[in-house]
């Protein structure tokens, strides 16, 4: 029983206390929880759909000029024999969001293979750079839609034209169609219907609705919206303030950490991040995106309402998650990609309920 709570949890220890349980409960989020699943639109499926499969082309050429297998154990990522048909196929089957971040994970801390001259490291340094912009763009797609996809593909191609699909000519990977798509899309006039069906348009929904704009009359009312990336934070922050400033009167504001890391999305440094913690203690923000910064012990106020577009991958995750939604009638909503997510969500919170009758059960025996 104590090997299987400990995996519900995400494998970290666990102590049972009897004493003091009715202020451990105060600790206890009893958020009502909504999932909800929000579908691509078709021209937003077809670019997924490219953008997952060239993914998994640039994962295997970076097979050959870095170390990624030395950080990658996934049998599924052994790609080396695999054609385009097979590799299709295991992108419409497995990248989801766990791939999507184990992907990022495995790409970040790749490096140019010992031995190459330097000529070869330049190019596997830019293909590493390269392939991470890829999962960045797809992590916004599934996140925002596709124009706030294609513009952050355009900013990431544009800091450096080693890093864009020159690399990718220079490599002979299979960009054509990734890169007509691209085109196409900038070409026409009205972007704005193609973002109507994406999580953002269902995040302002959301944040619109008139039991959610009755939160925005209490100056001291706090919505936190939780998103994967830091530079997802700062996008959504932007967009929100130009979508919803005019009924949130307590103003918007994104927290991240200050450390730095694999993705290359620089933090907040510890004073800015500091100005913005007094600010929400303070309750000068209405709403604050955050990434997971804002799960994992910060001093914030408690929340009425969270909003999380990334489902939490364990329990330990979703207590966390929902752990700031502790205020009376608070609500936790989950925004889910699609029925697998909003299947494995249904399922971590069976093994929530697991966890915590055998939790019961062994401080009772």
């Amino acid at each position: 029983m104590l090997d299987e709570l400990t995996i519900n949890v995400g494998g970290v220890s666990i102590e049972i206390v009897e004493e003091n349980e009715s202020e451990l409960n105060t600790y206890r989020s009893n958020a009502e929880i909504d999932i909800q699943t929000v579908s691509l639109n078709s021209q937003e499926e077809r670019f997924k759909s490219e953008l997952q499969v060239y993914i998994l082309h640039c994962h295997k050429k970076m097979a050959d000029v870095t170390n990624l297998l030395e950080h990658s154990d996934s049998e599924e990522l052994k790609l080396a024999n695999k054609n385009d048909k097979e590799l299709r196929k295991l992108a419409e089957e497995n990248i989801d969001g766990k791939m999507l971040n184990y992907l990022k994970l495995t790409i970040g801390l790749s490096e140019p293979c010992v031995g190459a001259s330097s000529q070869e490291k330049v190019l596997a340094t830019n293909l590493i750079k390269h392939s991470h912009y890829i999962c960045v763009t797809l992590d916004i797609l599934l996140q925002f839609g596709m124009e706030a996809a294609v513009e952050e593909l355009k900013e990431l191609m544009g800091l450096d034209k080693e890093t864009s699909f020159e690399i990718a000519r220079k490599l002979e990977l299979p960009c054509s169609k990734i890169t007509e798509m691209v085109s196409r899309i900038m070409c026409q006039e009205n972007q704005q219907d193609q973002i109507d069906d994406g999580k953002f348009s269902k995040l302002v929904d959301l944040l619109i609705n008139p039991e959610t704009m009755t939160l925005f009359k209490d100056d001291k009312s706090l919505i936190l919206i939780l998103v994967k990336e830091r530079g997802s934070a700062f996008k959504m922050n932007e967009l929100l303030q130009d979508k919803i400033t005019s009924v949130c009167k307590g103003g918007i504001s994104a927290l991240v950490g200050h450390g730095t890391t694999s993705g290359k999305e620089p933090g907040m440094k510890v004073t800015h991040q500091k100005v913005i913690l007094d600010n929400i203690r303070q309750h000068k923000y209405n709403i604050v995106v955050a990434t997971s910064v804002a799960e994992e012990g910060i001093d914030i106020p408690e929340c009425e309402l969270v909003i999380t577009l990334n489902p939490p991958s364990n329990v330990t995750a979703l207590v966390q998650m929902r752990g700031r939604a502790r205020k009376n009638q608070s609500k936790f909503i989950v925004v889910c990609n699609n029925t697998k997510e909003r299947e494995d969500m249904e399922d971590l919170l069976k093994r929530e309920q697991n966890m915590m009758e055998a939790v019961k059960q062994l401080s009772q025996s």
